[in-house]
């Protein structure tokens, strides 16, 4: 079918990035590459026609040669069949729960492009039946899931056929899955092992003895791998098993065993480091972002998650929020799981998520647990709050958050309190109106009851510079009442800066006048905050603050945003800019800013309709007439080769669009230039493609 594959078909097609240009040789990399180079090509050519689950136009044309392609044994067959069962029907749950990561939650596939996808899929059945059969067992594994999506029940004959003839136990396992799926007759195991247990767990019935030790093993010992998906779905479902089995103690006493046996031989939650483009950094001090990360610590989440569910049932799902004394004690061990361990926990009605806030919530420590009847209703403060939160716009507003902290300053520590609020341990909003609320209240009634008490201030002030970070309002309010020059403050007092010039622009400038020089110019350019820039600027000498913005781009530790550094060096003189001695992506940023203030680099490609062609103009900054060509209505590669030629020689072009061309054709262009060599930014008003 590839000697049938057209380029032009495709680039009339959309995939979730604009003309679906790519697919044809993606398809013909999985055809004939390497193995490396096959994963590259499903992968970007998965996110291009099926995008977040979401089908594209591109997605169904695509899926003959597909099938065909897995029909041979193509390195990447196993992955291929893989994609085929993922396309074939609406995504899977996640792996785990966790709050602060994305997951896409496609609609229904019951538009045209989808069931044109799903369709052609399972015009492929003989061909995946066939797969049953292969002489790889990964492949066998993927085809059984495939097999299973595709014919559902009517895949009985074929799923029993293949478990009577199955030698290899981890293709048991998957067949076995399988089976469960279609209502097949379940595999009867040689003897004990992962495929009795599996077989075990599958099979609906009470928790006896007997049961309760297979899921518990399988808790203990089930791999995670993602190159393996059948066996992926083993902890899921033994946690699932034991959450059908609720009402029994058992449940709960095997999960937490597992997690307790999995923490004591060194497994814990990691931080998930990914890619640190959008930092200043050298190339070669950012973290490779590795996929495995984000699931290596899923056993962890999955049983900490499935023991939420049997502690807590239904209540921990929905409002009001958790209060201490409703706890029992295996929803106390629950909690302590985020305090002790930092592993997350699926509980709505928590209004917490950090470890800290959770310890703190378990003890009872803190101002905003004291109790307070409002309009009628007592209740901990934190609860009071959070439902204001979730009721923007009402007029009442100001007046309850007033009235809450106007009752409980007259029962706790004033400091204390104000810390509480500052510190938001409870997951309050650090914006929005009501933290401008707080704020107000604690001005109002709690600051007129902390005079004298400036030693207190300061040594909160050298506790917030010993965190990780520091929340402006509490910088503020640590800082205006304390000692503000300190050295050792200085990330405090960015912070109380920061948040001061939100606000009081003025006020700001008062107060980073207390600062000599050039600590003042310094303090302003570690804040990497180029709007803060222009309202500080004013507070600094001009010949300091460039020294000092340039000396802050180029220290190892710069935690400046990419997209802000070329703001922050823009009013550095061209000659300080040029004599910085960089390399890596400080030199790519440093060249752009150049290039942006010189002019040098800078190109438009005019794009103009010319009756059922297109007029195509490429000048250099001085408006010189680089190459002139007339291109078809979708320009093809080979069209444009003498563009992407005529800059190649340049260090980081950035080429601008212009002209009267509808966007997908712009888009299309955008997109061919890359696969023509060229390296460098091509722009269309907001719309920037980094190539290379």
């Amino acid at each position: 079918m590839l000697e049938t594959l057209e380029d032009s078909v495709f680039a009339t097609l959309e995939d979730a990035y604009g003309p679906a240009v790519d697919v044809p040789d993606r398809l013909r990399a999985l055809a004939h590459g390497t193995y490396d180079e096959a994963r590259h090509a499903l992968g970007d050519l998965v996110a291009g026609i099926f995008h977040q689950g979401s089908y594209y136009q591109a997605a169904a044309p695509a899926i003959p040669f597909l099938i065909e392609i897995a029909d041979g044994d193509v390195p990447i067959r196993a992955a291929l069949l893989h994609v085929l069962a993922d396309m074939s029907a609406p995504l899977p749950e996640p792996e785990a729960f966790d709050p602060y990561l994305f997951h896409s939650t496609p609609g229904a596939p019951e538009y045209p492009e989808a069931i044109a996808t799903i369709d052609a899929i399972r015009k492929g059945i003989a061909v995946y039946e066939r797969a049953l059969e292969a002489a790889r067992p990964e492949v066998r594994r993927a085809a059984a899931r495939l097999v299973a999506c595709v014919r559902g029940e009517g895949a009985r004959v074929p799923i029993e056929a293949a478990i009577a003839r199955e030698t290899d136990t981890l293709t048991q396992v998957a067949l076995a899955f399988a089976a469960r799926d279609v209502g097949a007759s379940l595999p009867e195991p040689e003897g004990p092992g992962l495929l009795a247990d599996v077989v075990s767990m599958l099979r609906d019935g009470p928790l006896d003895d007997a049961r309760a030790a297979a899921l518990e093993r399988l808790l203990l010992s089930a791999p995670l791998d993602i190159d393996e998906s059948p066996l992926n779905g083993l902890i899921r479902a033994a946690t699932r098993a034991l959450e059908r089995c609720a009402t029994d103690p058992r449940a709960f006493e095997v999960l937490e065993r597992a997690l307790e046996a999995r923490l004591a031989r060194g497994e814990q939650i990691r931080e998930h480091t990914g890619p640190t483009t959008e930092r200043v950094c050298d190339e070669g001090t950012r973290p490779r972002f590795d996929p495995r990360a984000l699931v290596a610590d899923a056993p962890l989440r999955l049983l900490a998650g499935a023991m939420a569910h049997v502690a807590f049932g239904e209540r921990g799902h929905r409002p009001p929020l958790l209060r201490r004394e409703e706890l029992d004690a295996r929803m106390r061990r629950v909690l302590a799981l985020s305090s002790d361990h930092r592993i997350p926990l699926p509980l709505p009605a928590a209004p917490w998520f950090g470890p800290g806030e959770m310890a703190r919530f378990l003890r009872g420590a803190g101002a905003l647990d004291h109790e307070v009847e409002i309009d009628g209703v007592r209740a901990p403060a934190y609860e009071l709050l959070h439902a204001i939160a979730q009721a923007p716009g009402e007029p009442s507003t100001a007046a309850r958050v007033d009235a809450i902290i106007a009752a409980l300053v007259q029962d706790v520590d004033a400091f204390e309190l104000a810390l509480d609020v500052l510190e938001r341990p409870y997951a309050l909003p650090a914006h929005g109106h009501l933290a401008q609320h707080l704020e107000r209240a604690i001005e109002a009634h709690v600051v007129p009851r902390l005079a004298g008490q400036r030693a207190r201030f300061d040594a909160y002030a050298r506790t917030l510079a010993a965190r990780e970070s520091i929340d402006p309002a509490a910088a503020r309010f640590a800082l205006t009442r304390g000692e503000a020059v300190a050295p050792e403050l200085e990330r405090v007092a960015r912070s109380a800066i920061a948040s001061i010039a939100g606000t009081a622009e003025a006020d700001a400038l008062a107060w980073l006048r207390a600062f000599p020089e050039p600590r003042r110019a310094a303090l302003v350019a570690t804040m990497g905050n180029a709007w803060l820039l222009h309202k500080l600027e004013p507070a600094c000498d001009p010949d300091a603050l460039s020294r000092a913005l340039l000396d802050r781009f180029l220290a190892p530790d710069c935690d400046w945003m990419v997209h802000e550094a070329d703001r922050l060096l823009a009013t550095v003189p061209i000659e300080l800019l040029a004599s910085a001695r960089v390399a890596g992506r400080r030199a790519t940023i440093l060249r752009r800013v150049l290039r942006d203030r010189t002019g040098e680099g800078l190109f438009v490609l005019d794009l103009r309709a010319d009756g059922d062609a297109v007029r195509a103009t490429l000048r250099d900054h001085a408006a010189t007439i680089l190459v002139a060509r007339s291109l078809s209505a979708q320009p093809m590669p080979d069209e444009l080769r003498a563009f992407a030629d005529a800059v190649k020689h340049v260090v980081q072009p950035r080429i601008e669009l212009d002209g009267d061309l509808d966007h997908t054709t712009r888009y299309r262009v955008q997109r061919l230039f890359g696969e023509l060599g060229f390296r460098g930014e091509i722009a269309d008003g907001n719309s920037t493609l980094y190539v290379g």
